[in-house]
């Protein structure tokens, strides 16, 4: 025997507790036939809401308006993620044209550089210029090129080594160690032969700082001691050829007499490497007389420094007495002419004033 849905008014078995058509459940009544639950449908529930009037007529046409409505919203949500993507690829792009800006930015200032300077360097244009090494490869660059070496605080790296080899170049590379490594190349003489230098410098981004770790000739390791005294050579040959330093020479190069004593007497002379050979005597007795002996720095036209006077006392048969190592003091011609010797260990030149004498080579 069949019976019909009140719901959906579709025939079905009488055996069912469910509806096959639209899934309503049934009860059974006191014959033990299965009959319609009826339900009220509350329309202001949330979930319906939103229905238009006159749509909900049955289960199919809820059924059939709630897929619309999540078709509706999926379609939403990818609309809002398209969106979403759009403005991130936009982001992108104007951060990409940033980093390019940023990028001319280094390479003006260092091509700027370079012409201020003079130097024929290639080693920093787009040839080698990922987006990556043009950016933070040029920043180490800089920081090495354009630092100060103690001793010569007016001298960059960059001026003293164009001025001292010959075809530079500076690259940067990524060693193996994780280290940010700035590798200079150039020629210079090195006994009396033509060679090819390569100086490693080891930068540390945090501090601006840098350090020079690495020196080889022709592909052959050196020293740290020869390395140092290569950076030193360079630094100096800059200062060789100012017209302030060809100024120090002809004021302090000669004999100076202390006219405080009339008992002291100054010898300074140039070395090949740009530094002063300063001699002092002071004559005792017809027995004793105390030397201090220093090399001088060149500061300026009119002032040298020195950091490692010897003071000893050349006694009777030539025996010597030996008073400090490592004094340190200044030189210097003031406007009246005179040279004054300012001696930080002892004070031993307080009262001395010297005069260049007539006799001088």
């Amino acid at each position: 025997m069949s019976k019909r849905c009140t719901e959906c008014k579709s025939e079905f078995d009488d055996t069912k507790l469910f509806c096959p058509n639209c899934g309503a459940e049934l009860q059974k009544n006191e014959a033990g036939t299965p009959e319609v639950k009826s339900e009220n449908v509350d329309i202001n529930n949330s979930e319906y809401e939103d229905i238009p009037e006159g749509e909900f007529k049955d289960s199919e046409s809820l059924y059939n308006y709630n897929l619309t409505k999540r078709t509706v919203l999926i379609g939403v949500v990818i609309a809002v993620l398209i969106a979403v993507a759009a403005s991130f690829i936009s982001f992108v792009d104007k951060t990409d044209n940033n980093s390019e800006d940023s990028q001319y930015y280094y390479d003006e200032t260092v091509d700027n550089i370079n012409n201020t300077a003079n130097n024929n360097n290639d080693s920093i244009t787009n040839e080698n210029n990922t987006a990556e090494n043009r950016l933070s490869g040029q920043e180490y660059i800089y920081v090495v090129r354009y630092g100060k070496y103690f001793g010569y605080p007016n001298i960059t790296f960059d001026e003293a080594f164009s001025h001292y080899f010959g075809d530079p170049e500076w690259n940067y590379l990524k060693a193996e160690d994780g280290s940010d490594v700035v590798e200079f190349t150039g020629r210079c003489m090195y006994d009396g032969t033509e060679v090819t230098a390569l100086i490693q410098f080891v930068v540390n981004m945090d501090d601006g700082s840098f350090e020079w770790k690495y020196l080889s000739f022709n592909d052959v390791s050196q020293t740290q001691p020869m390395l140092e005294a290569l950076i030193d050579k360079a630094f100096k040959s800059v200062v060789m050829d100012s017209d302030d330093y060809k100024a120090a020479l002809s004021n302090f190069v000669g004999t100076w007499d202390d006219k405080y004593s009339e008992r002291c007497h100054m010898n300074i002379t140039q070395r090949d490497d740009g530094d002063f050979d300063i001699e002092i005597s002071w004559g005792n007795s017809a027995f004793s007389t105390t030397v201090w002996k220093m090399t001088g720095k060149f500061v300026s036209p009119t002032e040298l420094t020195y950091a490692d006077c010897e003071c000893t006392d050349e006694g009777e048969n030539g025996i010597n007495e030996y008073y400090y190592t490592s004094g340190f003091g200044t030189i210097d011609i003031a406007d009246d002419g005179y040279l004054y010797w300012h001696d930080y260990e002892e004070g031993a030149g307080d009262e001395c004033f010297f005069e260049k004498s007539e006799y001088a080579e």
